[in-house]
Order: C-alpha cells, then sequence, then structure tokens
C-alpha cells in the first residue's frame, strides 16, 4: 500500500479565479466575437486601434476587409479550444496591430498588439542568441547542467536582471535549482517556496500558455465591458490581467517587470523559467517572445531528454543490483544472507536517501546500515502484518501512523516494506531518516493571510525561513517503490527456482548413489563372493583329504581360516542385505509361519553359545498355536541376530528372556537381558549401519541392527530398542498376525 503521507490539501491560493480576472494590461486591447458583432471588449479598444471611441462596435466598423484574409483563415481552423495562427491586421486608417487569436468554452477572442519597431539587426541577435542556446545546451550531460546553462543563456537572451529556474516537487512546492542574476543582486538559488505561491490555478494555466508576460507591475488594469465579462475564462490570453495578490508579491521583491516560461515534460509542469528586471518595464516584442517560447520548448526537451537519460541509467544500475540479488538467491539457503550481505545489497536498491536494510527470514534477522534494534523491527514487524499485503507499504512519516517510532523517528522516519508469502515469514524493510535538513524558504510560508483581512496576501519579509521537518523523511520515490515490488516477485521466482535446483541435485545424487551402490553391489557380488565361495570349496575338500594326517598347528590354522572366510561371508552377505533394503529388492517369501518353530530353530542355533556363558534362556509357553504371515529364514535371521546381541552384552551366569504378545491383528517378540543395557545417549543411533557404540572391545561392523530394521520394515512391522524398568535392554518387534 502507498502511504506517504506528505500533505497536498488545497489552500486558499488554490481557489483563487485567477482565468476569471475581467481585466486586461494595458499594453493590447481585446474583444470577444460573436459574428461579426463585438461581444466584450477592453475598454482602451478605441486608444489602442487609434479610432473614435463609440459605445458598440461591429468588427467590419474597426478593420479594413481587406487585411482580414489571414484571419479568416485562421479563424476556419477546426479548433474547440486553444490557440490560433497569429495575424496581421490593418484598421480603416491603415494602423496596424499584430492579432492573437484564440477559442476559449465557444467563444472566439482575439487580442490586439501595436507592432513593435524590432530591426533586422535585433532579430539577427535573437537568432544567434537561440542558435548558442541550442549549442551550449547540447555540450551537457545532466539535468542539472542543462538548468545552469539555459538560465544564463536566456538571460543573455533577453536582458533580464534575473532568470531563474524554478522546479516544482512532488508536494508541487518549488525550488530555486539554477539562477543567472545582475552582480548587485542577493543570490536566490537553493531557496524554497510554499506550494501556495504558485496554486493550482495559476499551474494550469502554465500548462496552456508558454509564455506568461507582465511588463510592468505598476500597470491600472482595463476592464472589459459588455455581458459576461465577469466568468469570461482569460486562461489562455496575452493580456489577462494579473492576479493582484501576484502583483503585490512582484513588488514585495522589488520587481518591476516580469516573464516566465513554462517547462513542460510531457503533460506536466515541470518548472518555470522565471525571469525578474528590477529597472522598469520590459515589453519583449512578439518575434522576441516568439524566439522565448521556442528557447523554453527546447529547453524543455533537453529536461525531458536528459530526464529519461538519468532514469534510463538509473533503472540499468538497478537492474544489475537485481540480477546479483536474484543469483544470490537463487545459490543460497536463506534470503538474509542474499539479500544484506556484501557491498551490493538490497540496500543498493534505493536512493541514497535510504540509510538502513532490515531483512527477516524464518526467526532471524539481518541488517545492513542503520536500523532500530531487533527488539523494534520485532514489533513494527508484528504492527506490519496486517497492513502489508501484496502492495509494498510506503510512508514518509512512520511515527503518524506507529506511535513507538517515535523513539527512532532520527534514524527511521521513512518505511518502505515488502513481504513475502509462503517464504518463511519473509519480509524487506528499507528505512530513511529524519529529514533534519534545513529548508531554506523565501520567507514565512505559515503567513498567507493578514490578520483582520479576509483578502489573501503575500509574505511581506523574504528573510529566509528555516523549516525543521521533524519525524519525516525525504518521501519514496515511485520507481523506488516499483523496485521494492518487483524485488518481491524475484524472491518468490528465486525460492522457486532454489527449491528446484536443490531438488535436482538432491535426484541427481540418488541416483548417482544408487548407480555407485549398484556397482559397488556387483563388485561384492561377483568379484568378492565367487571367489570366496570358492575358497571355502576348496579349503573344505582339502580338510577333507588330509584330516587323517593333519597336525595340531595345522587344525589351527584351519578353523582359523575357516572363521575368517565365514566372517567374510556373512559381512558381504549383510551389505548385499543393506543394499537390497535401500534399493528395495530385498527378496522375501512370505509365507503362514509357526511362531513356536521360529522360535525353536532360531533357540536351536544361539542355545550352545548360551551354554558356554551359562547364561539362562527363558522362553514363553504359549497356550495355543499362532501363526505369522513372514519370511521364515528372513525372520530367523532377525531373532538369531538379537538373541546373539543379547547374548553377547550379558554376564556370565546371566539370563535372556524371550516373550511373545498376541493381538486380534499383531504378534509381539520382546528379548530381554540382564547386562548392562544401552546408554541413553547411544539409543538414537542403535539402528545405524555401522554403528558400534563406544565399546571398542565388542567384535563386529555394526550392520546387524541395521539389517534387522530393514528385514522388519519390509514386513510392514516396528522395532525399537530401550532400557528395562530393572535394567538391561530390551529389543522388540512386530509381525502381523496370519
Amino acid at each position: 500500500m502507498y502511504n506517504n503521507t506528505t500533505d497536498h490539501r488545497p489552500t486558499n491560493c488554490d481557489y483563487e479565479p485567477v482565468n476569471t480576472t475581467g481585466s486586461i494590461q494595458p499594453f493590447g486591447a481585446l474583444i470577444v466575437l460573436s459574428n461579426d458583432d463585438i461581444v466584450n471588449w477592453s475598454k482602451n479598444l478605441a486608444e489602442v486601434l487609434a479610432v473614435s471611441p463609440k459605445s458598440h462596435f461591429k468588427f467590419s466598423d474597426l478593420f479594413d476587409p481587406r487585411s482580414c484574409g489571414g484571419l479568416n483563415s485562421a479563424l476556419d481552423v477546426p479548433v474547440n479550444d486553444g490557440a490560433l495562427r497569429p495575424v496581421l491586421l490593418a484598421t480603416h486608417s491603415g494602423r496596424q496591430c499584430n492579432v492573437f487569436p484564440h477559442r476559449t468554452d465557444g467563444r472566439t477572442i482575439l487580442e490586439f498588439e501595436p507592432p513593435a519597431n524590432g530591426t533586422e539587426l535585433e532579430n539577427r541577435r535573437l537568432e544567434y542568441e537561440l542558435a548558442a542556446l541550442v549549442s551550449l545546451i547540447d555540450g551537457v550531460e545532466t539535468t542539472r547542467e542543462v538548468c545552469d546553462s539555459a538560465v544564463h543563456a536566456v538571460r543573455e537572451m533577453s536582458g533580464y536582471d534575473r532568470v531563474m529556474i524554478y522546479k516544482f516537487h512532488e508536494d508541487m512546492h518549488g525550488e530555486v535549482i539554477a539562477e543567472s542574476a545582475a552582480n548587485r543582486l542577493e543570490s536566490w538559488l537553493g531557496l524554497h517556496y510554499p506550494a501556495s505561491d504558485i496554486p493550482q490555478p495559476a499551474r494550469r494555466i502554465f500548462l496552456l500558455n508558454k509564455i506568461r508576460l507582465i511588463p510592468d507591475v505598476n500597470y491600472v488594469p482595463v476592464p472589459i465591458a459588455g455581458p459576461g465579462n465577469a466568468t469570461l475564462d482569460l486562461g489562455r490570453s496575452l493580456l489577462r490581467s494579473a492576479s493582484p495578490i501576484h502583483i503585490e508579491y512582484l513588488k514585495n521583491m522589488g520587481v518591476s517587470a516580469s516573464l516566465t516560461i513554462s517547462i513542460k515534460i510531457g503533460d506536466v509542469l515541470w518548472g518555470l523559467i522565471a525571469c525578474h528586471h528590477y529597472g522598469g518595464p520590459r515589453l519583449p516584442t512578439f518575434t522576441q517572445r516568439q524566439m522565448y517560447a521556442m528557447a523554453g520548448d527546447y529547453i524543455s526537451a533537453a529536461i525531458r531528454r536528459r530526464i529519461e537519460d538519468e532514469n534510463i541509467s538509473e533503472r540499468a544500475r538497478v537492474r544489475g543490483v537485481e540480477t546479483i540479488l536474484r543469483r544470490r538467491m537463487e545459490s543460497l539457503p536463506e534470503i538474509t544472507e542474499a539479500l544484506a550481505n556484501g557491498e551490493v545489497n538490497a540496500l543498493s536498491l534505493m536512493t541514497d536517501h535510504s540509510n538502513g536494510l532490515a531483512v527477516h527470514y524464518g526467526t532471524a534477522w539481518a541488517v545492513q546500515g542503520t536500523t532500530p534494534t531487533i527488539t523494534q523491527l520485532e514489533e513494527l514487524r508484528a504492527w506490519l502484518e496486517p497492513a502489508c499485503d501484496e502492495k509494498p507499504f510506503a510512508t514518509d512519516s512512520l511515527s503518524k501512523g506507529f506511535e513507538p517510532a517515535q523513539n527512532y523517528s532520527r534514524i527511521a522516519s521513512g518505511l518502505l516494506a515488502i513481504t513475502v508469502p509462503n517464504a518463511a515469514n519473509a519480509i524487506v524493510l528499507w528505512f530513511k531518516p529524519e529529514t533534519l535538513q534545513t529548508l531554506n524558504w523565501g520567507g514565512d510560508p505559515t503567513k498567507q493571510v493578514v490578520s483582520g483581512s479576509e483578502r489573501l496576501h503575500p509574505r511581506n519579509s523574504f528573510a529566509v525561513w528555516k523549516e525543521t521537518v521533524r519525524c519525516t523523511s525525504v518521501p519514496w520515490k515511485r520507481w523506488e517503490i516499483e523496485t521494492a515490488l518487483r524485488l518481491r516477485d524475484t524472491i518468490i521466482a528465486a525460492r522457486l527456482q532454489y527449491q528446484y535446483e536443490r531438488e535436482r541435485a538432491a535426484r541427481a545424487e540418488a541416483e548417482q548413489a544408487k548407480r555407485t551402490r549398484e556397482e559397488f553391489m556387483a563388485v561384492i557380488s561377483h568379484d568378492l563372493r565367487n571367489p570366496l565361495s570358492s575358497v571355502m570349496l576348496n579349503m573344505a575338500l582339502l580338510n577333507r583329504v588330509s584330516g587323517e594326517i593333519q597336525s595340531p598347528t595345522t587344525k589351527s590354522i584351519f578353523a582359523s581360516m575357516d572363521r575368517a572366510t565365514k566372517q567374510m561371508k556373512w559381512l558381504i552377505d549383510g551389505l548385499l542385505d543393506i543394499a537390497q533394503a535401500d534399493s528395495g529388492t530385498m527378496e522375501m517369501k512370505f509365507a503362514h509361519c509357526s511362531v513356536q518353530k521360529l522360535i525353536e530353530h532360531s533357540t536351536n542355533v544361539i542355545s550352545p553359545i548360551a551354554d558356554a556363558k551359562r547364561i539362562t534362556l527363558q522362553l514363553p509357553a504359549l497356550e495355543r498355536a499362532e501363526f505369522v504371515k513372514c519370511d521364515e529364514q528372513r525372520m530367523l535371521q532377525v531373532l538369531s541376530n538379537i538373541l546373539g546381541n543379547a547374548i553377547k552384552f550379558t554376564p556370565e551366569g546371566g539370563q535372556v528372556a524371550l516373550a511373545v504378545e498376541v493381538s486380534a491383528t499383531l504378534v509381539t517378540f520382546r528379548i530381554f537381558d540382564t547386562g548392562p543395557g544401552i546408554p541413553p545417549d547411544q539409543l538414537p543411533y542403535i539402528f545405524d549401519r555401522f554403528w558400534r557404540g563406544r565399546d571398542l572391545s565388542v567384535t563386529g561392523v555394526g550392520l546387524g541392527l541395521s539389517i534387522v530394521k530393514a528385514i522388519i520394515a519390509a514386513h510392514e512391522g516396528n522395532v525399537r530398542a530401550e532400557n528395562g524398568p530393572e535394567g538391561g535392554a530390551c529389543f522388540s518387534f512386530t509381525l502381523e498376525k496370519a
């Protein structure tokens, strides 16, 4: 949500009827036509045209019809509103006048001005000055350089004592950004003026007219006679009488004559070229005014081009930063690291007025520059959650909406924020400090109305008045807000790309691991298992052939070799079991197996080991025959492994118990021992492959229990290990009842 809080409320000046003054300046005359009838006229009409005064004129009474061809052609142009082509007319007495026709609200208005005594030499000088202006401006690069060059060239061309370029800011207050003035004059460069100095009606008129002329501030307004004169729209009129407020304004500044040239960028009034003269009246000729208008058009175009070039350069810079940030986010797991770290970061996206960046992702904050504390950031984030939706949130006075921000307004009066959905509570905040810049106002902008009077007055004092803006930052530019919105979209896209790349890498890694495992298993199965089987077979044959002649030493060697080869076979078989479990190819031959037979067969194998350690085996006495659905050989492997481990870790003279619990659908096997139990910190890892705990005296490679877990999982059962309440370890697993 765009929420800049700069105040644009209208003032009294915004309602002043500057386009319906009912009078004109006396350097020309005006009539309003309805066919041949003159329905409105300025009261100096007879004087300007040098005709005898009458109570009522017709157009044909004033001008020689032979000179009206140009005017008729101009009036034939189908224009509802706007200026028409200037023409030269002659009165019946032969006196010539420049005529400036225009239409407004369906009326045709003609303004007359006697031709000036311009010379060819003066015209040539103006052409030279205009060419010099064009050449001077073409040689500079920035908007500020264009403005500096323009004021010097226009002053040289026009002869006015002071020429300024007055730029409108976003809140419509003005600033003198370029100036060329006579040495005797105090500089106004850098002064700021409130928006009420040039109210909205005046700005609209400057959009309609390229030139606004006041040749003499001490002129006596000439009333317009005729019906409807008070509502006659003179917004496009060259002669329109100036607002009394503006005239008093100029007089207070000591100005005797002024010329204003509009600077338009598209349909927007970007600024004004304000020309002031202090040495008496100054009336530029028609030719001079044409040259000034051409200069204004060229300056406007030059400023527009420089702004576009600067915007292109700024956009290119921002796009470069965005590219860097996107690449980081696509390769880093957290956006905090991608956006807030490094010489180029998300703070680099904004103007130099932005002094701080804070990024929240998951539960962590990362900051860059000057920001509120983490506690303050958390409070701000909680407040922003309902206010910050899919659009950025922007304000240049945070404390107006969030009172706690007054505590850190010095560093964070301006806030621009975006939130990112489905990205671990991600939020990005940019801060601008309290302006705390002193604006040099040309007078006190609060003094607009004289006490005891309803009439508006300009300020009577033009000493520099300083206003310090509190709890307010420089406003966020529209492109900054658009950049924040674009970054939000980039974050979403980058997170998706990051997840895709991670998943693709994981798939590739898994596929590579699978290929490696298959290759490894192939080596074990063919290159190790087959030769080992051959060795074991040959050893058995050799042992039988030489059995009667073996010495005790030879028999010991054969026994050692037999144990080693069996251990190798067990390890290879275990590795193959693990590989098959991982790949989901562990072969199972399910059948209905007797629980009693499983117990008997497994204990027959394990009993000699228990007897050797004088360990008592306690077996369950089943009340009836029970059956489970399982692979019998694999289940014997599970029982033998768990019982073997229980015997291995139980001291001599101890006890190992096997219990069976039967429910409606499951059979649970439990193996208890009276050994030392399993250290609690090792319980989470007991079924991990190659896990051997801390007892290095225990032999084995740590595959047995991981194979047990894989076999039980293939039977869709559960296996667990825990310590008994009275000591010792307890292993249990479940099988589906048949």
